[in-house]
This record gives structure tokens, sequence and C-alpha cells, in this order.
């Protein structure tokens, strides 16, 4: 099974929701709106495609001994679903707290075998964020299997009580097309300290492409690149992490009032080097990298 980290939950649906609101006179300056909030009984047809590859090779080396290979992995898993969702709850700061999705298609492939259905047409999905951001699924009114529940962790999943998008990613005031200006890397890398340490650290930036429309159908596009650095790599002990980066690219265009498509495409790839003592006194050398990329329409009604 795929580790956690590859699930890209939170950091994925942070940034889903970037848009903006409103335009000055002149149409020089924008007001970046990265939290619009949510209503209940919003509906929409959610279509991503999310692609996760793990590769891992352990090598071992004795005395001057150039290190060779002794274990290799790789696994590619691709899960598609298009779904209509519609928004059950709304925490106070505007994100989804629980949804419902009805299955159109949910399917995985893993490595070079033929896609497989996980859950059939018309299944029923309720997804709902706790307090504390864990997330729960529901099917069919029967809690979800591991397996199925990590598979929509890949696709879909509500907001975060927490922190918002605003806070994370949003620009200090009135920025103009093509801005840069750098993200809230001590509030982002939190939401990955559970995982990865408590040394991680992030910076990163967002930068305002353009913007089209007006009103309610005005479309913000905007791309950014984020790093994290510090991570330990998803290893038992005695396995010790010397280096743990990871590197995230993003675009999105997104409808200031949620009429109309928001898209995004977001990868996200790690790379962790870890050390171990081996048999008769050899060093073991653990290299892991691990990326993913999302692909999402989402179409308001």
């Amino acid at each position: 099974m795929l580790p956690p980290t590859l699930r890209l939950p939170a950091f994925l649906a942070c940034v889903a929701l970037l848009s903006a609101a409103g335009c000055q006179r002149g149409g020089k300056t924008y007001t970046v709106n990265l939290s619009v909030p949510a209503r209940v009984g919003e509906k929409s047809t959610v279509v991503t495609t999310s692609t996760t590859n793990l590769a891992t090779i352990v090598k071992m080396g004795v005395g001057d001994q150039a290190p060779i290979p002794v274990k290799q992995q790789t696994q590619t898993r691709v899960v598609r679903l298009e779904a209509e969702a519609e928004t059950l709850a709304v925490f106070p700061n505007g994100s989804v707290q629980k949804a419902t999705l009805t299955i159109k298609s949910l399917r995985v492939a893993l490595d070079d075998k033929a896609e497989a259905e996980v859950l059939p047409a018309g299944a029923k999905v309720v997804a709902e964020a706790t307090t504390d951001g864990q997330v729960a699924f529901t099917v069919d009114g029967q809690p979800a299997t591991n397996d199925i529940a990590a598979t929509l962790r890949l696709v879909f999943e509500p907001g975060n009580p927490a922190r918002t998008d605003q806070e994370k990613f949003g620009p200090q005031g009135p920025v103009a097309s093509g801005v840069v200006w750098p993200i809230n890397g001590a509030l982002f890398a939190g939401q990955f300290q559970q995982e990865f340490g408590d040394a991680t650290t992030c910076d990163g930036t967002v930068r305002l492409d353009g913007v089209t429309g007006e009103g309610d159908h005005q479309v913000v596009a905007v791309s950014g690149a984020i790093t994290l650095r510090g991570l330990k790599a998803p290893l038992p002990d005695p396995f010790v992490t010397k280096s743990g980066e990871g590197h995230s690219l993003l675009q999105a265009a997104v409808t200031a009032a949620h009429v109309g498509t928001d898209t995004l495409s977001m990868s996200l790839n790690f790379k962790f080097v870890s050390e171990s003592p081996g048999p008769s006194g050899g060093l073991l050398t653990a290299t892991i990298d691990m990326g993913g990329k999302r692909e999402s329409r989402v179409t308001y009604h």
C-alpha cells in the first residue's frame, strides 16, 4: 500500500479553491480571495485524475566496496473519479465540512494492469471532516474499507477547519497581474509535520497570471511553486534520514463565485535518502522517490 504521503490530502484540497473576487477601477490591480466560502446545497460535477509513483532503492556497501542494490521497488497508481457532489455542511471558516458524492465512475489502475472498478455507478459516498482535520468516508451508509477510503482521499477530500487558503496562500493586498507573493510557509508546513516530523519547513510563492471576465463570471489564473525541507523519511528505525525534500508546482483557473468551472493541475514530488547499519558491518542506504499529480475540474451548477 502506498505511504500516506501520496494521498496528497490537505495539500491538494487547500489550493483547489483559489479564486479572485472583485476588481479595482482601471483593471490594474485585483483583490485576490483564496477562500471563497462554500454554501450548503451547492452542487457540482467533479472530474479528477490522480497519478502517484513510488520508487525505492536500497543499496549496501561494505568497507571500500561500492554500494550495490539489494532491493528495488516501483509502483504506479492512477485513480479516476467522476461524480456529482453536493455540500451538506460548512465549517465556520467557509470550507466544506461534509459532502456527498454520487459516483458516476471510480476506477484505479496499478502499474501496467487494466483499470478496475472501485465503486459502481450510483454508489453514494459521504465525506466528512472532523474538527481535528481527519476525514471519514461512508459508502451507501456503511463505513468505507481502508482501501476504498485511501483511494477516495487521492481524488476528493473536504476542507480544513483550522487553516484557510487565504491565510496560507493569500497576498497582503490587491495585486496586479504578474505579481508574485510568498506563501505563509510556517502555517503551511504545520499540516505536514505530523507525517514528516517537526523539523519540516516550507517556502514558496504564488503568482497572479491573469484575470478574465467580470463579477460572478470572473476567472483568475494563478501558478505557484512550493518547497518543503527537513522531511523525515517514512522508514522505521534504525534508518536515519540524511536528507528529505519535497517540491510542488501548481496551476489553477478558478471562478470568483463558484459560477462556471474551476480547474487545477498540481504535482508533488518527494525525495529521501536514509542510512542504517547493515549486516557484516555494512551500511544500508535507502533512496525513496515519491511523486504525484492531480488534475481536476469542478463545474458548479
